[in-house]
């Protein structure tokens, strides 16, 4: 039979009789949700969405709307819920929306559960009593209360348009398995078996490169090619490292043995008159200053290391005398190879607040090479008189 509402009633047509409640809250079910979501309810984004959050003692569900089997429901402030304590054991309740026929309401209903049990069962039986889901509520018996959100939002029963998305509203996690077909994607976009082609002929390629890999012989297209072998190759290295003549085509060339080889270097490495320098010099400046005492001191810094040869050594003292109690005194050095003292002391009479510069030249041949350095020493007295740094130094220079 067919039929309308919202006309005037009293009127002619299906304003003749007045629509009932039944038939009001069916065109809303149909329009807003249609059957196959009539157990949805709770609008997303409008206030509070009738959240449900844990208190001392109770739950608070939130303001927000709703949809009860069709029945328009609105919660404009905060709702307390009262959760008791158990006694022996956990308990899980539930918080419903109830839409009751009789009362004719549509209120924030607890349904206790059973300690120990799971969640209770929910009614939905139209034009009696109808419960729409808001959370689950467990319970300890020390009064810890942990919320379960169970609220699935209205989905309304229309088709949607393009337009009517907003922008990256549709997220992968959206999108279910096989959803998207090969008629709903765009001309330049790869399919499946344009991917599963690619991948083919990758491993097509793949197949020619192990092929290439393991080839023995035709490489490259010349047909009687041959790949060396491992052994085959170290045999010429092998012939190679023993030849003596005829050398990289160098028909009466010998190759030098090891021996000879390191002979040469060992002779270049002994060499002190390098790349055919007849003379040769060194120099090593004094680097702190030296206080004078009764025993010899090397002059800091004023050592040098050198080759075999004949050298002639000069060696510079700068001489401070200090103080009134070395005046008379005689400031010495001396020239040590290795570890002997050389003939021929360079000496300076001390007279406090004077100073000089003391010259001494020794001739030294050595057979292998040794470090040389220069000594000091005052013959006695209480002063502070030193060897002044930077001028004092030695200096050798090779002669043969």
């Amino acid at each position: 039979m067919e039929g309308s509402i919202f006309w005037s009633t009293g009127a002619t047509g299906d304003g003749l009789n007045p629509y009932t409640q039944s038939q009001i809250f069916q065109w809303l079910r149909r329009t807003i949700l249609s059957d196959n979501y009539a157990s949805e309810g709770p609008l997303r984004g409008y206030n509070g969405e009738l959240a449900v959050t844990a208190g001392t003692g109770k739950v608070t569900v939130a303001t927000g709307a709703a949809y009860v089997y069709g029945i328009p429901y609105e919660n404009e402030a905060a709702v307390d819920v009262s959760i008791p304590t158990p006694a022996a054991n956990t308990r899980i309740d539930r918080i419903v929306l109830r839409a009751n026929w009789t009362a004719q309401t549509v209120r924030i209903t607890r349904i206790a559960g059973t300690e120990g049990a799971g969640a209770p069962a929910i009614m939905q039986t139209p034009g009696s009593t109808y419960d729409v889901k808001l959370a689950q509520v467990s319970i300890t018996t020390g009064g810890v209360i942990t919320v379960t959100d169970e609220r699935v939002f209205a989905h309304f029963a229309t088709a949607i348009r393009t337009e009517n998305l907003d922008d990256a509203a549709v997220t992968t996690a959206k999108i279910a398995d096989g959803a998207v077909t090969a008629a709903k994607v765009a001309a330049d976009v790869a399919t499946q078996a344009e991917l599963d082609a690619e991948a083919a002929a990758r491993a097509g390629v793949q197949t020619n490169l192990n092929n290439h890999t393991a080839a023995a012989t035709g490489v490259h297209g010349v047909g009687a090619s041959t790949v060396e072998s491992v052994a085959g190759a170290q045999n010429k290295v092998d012939t190679h490292n023993a030849a003596t003549a005829y050398v990289h085509g160098v028909g009466s060339s010998t190759v030098e043995s090891a021996t000879g080889a390191q002979e040469k270097v060992d002779m270049h490495a002994a060499n002190a008159n390098a790349h055919h320098v007849q003379n040769s010099a060194s120099v090593a400046r004094q680097t702190a200053e030296l206080t004078l005492t009764t025993s010899c001191q090397d002059v800091p810094g004023c050592s040098l290391s050198l080759a075999a040869g004949t050298w002639l050594v000069v060696g510079v003292l700068n001489v401070n005398a200090i103080g009134a109690g070395d005046d008379s005194q005689w400031a010495s050095g001396a020239l040590v190879v290795g570890a002997s003292v050389q003939d021929g002391i360079s000496t300076w009479k001390l007279k406090d607040g004077t100073g000089g510069t003391c010259t001494q030249v020794w001739t030294v041949t050595l057979g292998t090479a040794t470090t040389v350095k220069l000594q000091a020493y005052k013959s006695g007295g209480t002063g502070t008189s030193r060897i002044s740094y930077p001028h004092s130094s030695i200096t050798a220079l090779r002669v043969s």
